[in-house]
């Protein structure tokens, strides 16, 4: 993925809008290792650092997710949280 400075400033302004709309300890478990991927024709991908964190957001955040974007960007987006792959060498410890 590209990641450019304009989905670096544009995710620093979403996650700011799920901080106030979520507790401390839920936005700092499952919010605040994330990362804009992509977004591209009213889909962002949003990277994750693990699968436990994936399904929080997927099934339980989501709507905040959305909730956050539409008020950043103004239009609705869908979203795809995806597991980022961690390097070897961290996976082996």
């Amino acid at each position: 993925y590209g990641i450019t400075h304009e989905l670096i400033d544009l995710w620093a302004e979403v996650l700011c809008e799920i901080e106030l709309a979520t507790t401390k300890p839920t936005y700092q478990v499952y919010c605040s290792e994330t990362h804009l991927l992509a977004l591209k024709d009213n889909q962002a991908i949003i990277g994750v650092p693990s699968r436990l964190v994936q399904e929080q957001l997927t099934y339980r955040l989501s709507t905040i997710f959305q909730q956050a974007f539409e008020r950043v960007i103004e239009h609705p987006v869908d979203l795809t949280f995806q597991v980022l792959e961690q390097p070897a060498s961290v996976r082996e410890r």
